[in-house]
């Protein structure tokens, strides 16, 4: 018979780890909300076996450990198994969290399954949960976990535009804070820019010749991808990317290499509707921006 408080107690731990909320977990879990919350609070006195096993995948753990039969929190026949294309998750990226130094290290995040980056193959390819609205307006949203690789490999080239996460360290050098931020070279100065509808996300202004390897606020890593917090159906994800990026390319190769009214319409209705099912791409948010600032007027629409 099983100890379910030994469960709750576990359950909060990984919670704890993880930095996850019940409901974040449920969703990735893909089990109702109300389960998890109900059997936290009691009002429910025990999981089914099938439940059981969801919350399991979604905290990255074995059945096993949550029912405390074993220690090692991947081992049994239902344990996480990463394999090439699993990306390990090597923190957290929160605003106004600073943690110790060495905090992630002594914390199992897990892995992203099937989170490898293609376009990056050969690369040391490594993840970060984000947490909060730091880059809602980028489309990237809290729970998600973004690929990144090594700024600082000479094949990656960080450039403007780039999306980074950047390692900030506290004045007495024993705590640190990972964000997520937009990367933008000007002419005098290097910018860090939140994409948050928050105004309590600021930007972070550095001289041209700041250490951005070693330094004090340095980039530990550019983002190639994002994995969403919630699921949706390839097909229309799939159909919906590709309508617009061929509609796109096809007006760009018009006369003048300049796109129409038209197709910019049609591009910004495409990647809202991508946004809403949370599958749209640096690439296409980019290209827009590019044809509004050709098209200053289109704002209107806005």
């Amino acid at each position: 018979m099983s100890d379910w408080s030994v469960v709750r107690d576990r359950i909060r731990q990984r919670l704890e780890e993880l930095s996850l909320t019940a409901n974040a977990t449920s969703e990735r879990a893909g089990i109702d909300r109300s389960i998890l919350r109900k059997f936290m609070n009691e009002s429910v006195k025990e999981l089914r076996e099938h439940n059981l096993k969801a919350i399991a995948k979604g905290l990255r753990v074995s059945p096993q450990w949550l029912l405390g039969e074993t220690d090692d929190k991947g081992e049994g026949d239902e344990g996480f198994q990463p394999n090439q294309v699993d990306v390990p998750i090597l923190g957290i990226v929160e605003s106004g969290a600073y943690r110790p130094l060495d905090w992630f290290d002594q914390a199992d995040l897990g892995y992203v399954h099937n989170g490898y980056d293609p376009n990056f193959q050969g690369e040391i390819q490594f993840a970060f949960v984000v947490r909060g609205d730091q880059m809602d307006r980028a489309g990237i949203s809290d729970g998600d976990e973004i690929i990144c690789v090594n700024p600082w490999d000479v094949a990656v080239q960080v450039g403007d535009g780039d999306w980074v996460v950047v390692e900030s360290k506290s004045s007495a050098g024993d705590t640190r804070e990972l964000t997520v931020k937009e990367l933008h070279i000007l002419r005098d100065q290097i910018e860090l820019l939140p994409r948050s509808s928050s105004k309590m996300h600021k930007t972070v202004t550095l001289p041209l010749n700041a250490d951005l390897n070693q330094g004090p606020t340095r980039i530990i890593g550019v983002v190639t991808s994002v994995v969403r917090r919630k699921p949706v159906k390839m097909g229309a994800r799939s159909s919906l990317r590709q309508m617009f990026e061929r509609m796109t390319r096809e007006d760009e190769n018009k006369e003048g290499n300049r796109p129409s009214a038209m197709g910019v319409l049609t591009g910004l209705a495409a990647v809202m509707a991508c946004q809403m099912l949370s599958c749209s791409s640096p690439w296409s948010t980019q290209l827009v921006a590019r044809q509004l600032h050709e098209y200053p007027s289109l704002m209107l629409v806005f």
